[in-house]
């Protein structure tokens, strides 16, 4: 062994693209605008409506937390759903 060298092996760094799919930077892959490349411009009203059930969906699930408790939709929603889903 020699002195003054580190035997511990060096950490690579890696780096990750910016973008993410909820933000413009994707370069026009958003899962949640109509207008996004990955879609047909026909199937534009279908995208607002899926919308528009995902924001009622979570509304709905987020009021149900509100008046019984975040556990009671973990137990009878959220479990079910990730074992259906998995």
């Amino acid at each position: 062994m020699q002195l003054g060298r580190s035997t511990t092996p060096r950490a690579r760094t890696v780096s990750l693209p910016q973008a993410s799919l909820f933000t413009a930077d994707a370069g026009g892959l958003l899962d949640f605008e109509p207008s996004s490349v990955i879609f047909k411009p026909d199937h534009r009203w279908q995208i607002i409506i899926s919308d528009i059930g995902v924001t009622i969906t979570l509304a709905v699930l987020a009021f149900w937390a509100y008046k019984r408790s975040l556990a009671e939709v973990a137990v009878i929603y959220g479990i079910p759903y990730l074992w259906v889903n998995k």
